[in-house]
């Protein structure tokens, strides 16, 4: 009984090979993973938007590296 997310299938199953814990934690798993996904998108925007803005950023050198 595996919901179909498309993303996360490698990750439900890995949750059903655990089997019993599956029943247990699903819900609150849900909940703690959908904060994690939207805390490590945040940190993933903002760190794009950081290096856009130091991107471009007039630079002397001209060279990218």
């Amino acid at each position: 009984m595996i919901p179909d997310f498309g993303l996360l299938d490698p990750l439900w199953l890995i949750i059903f090979i655990n089997g019993e814990i599956v029943k247990a934690v699903q819900i609150p798993f849900l909940t703690v993973l959908l904060s994690l996904l939207g805390f490590l998108v945040a940190v993933v925007l903002s760190a794009v938007i950081a290096g856009a803005i130091a991107g471009t950023e007039p630079k002397k050198e001209g060279g990218a590296g």
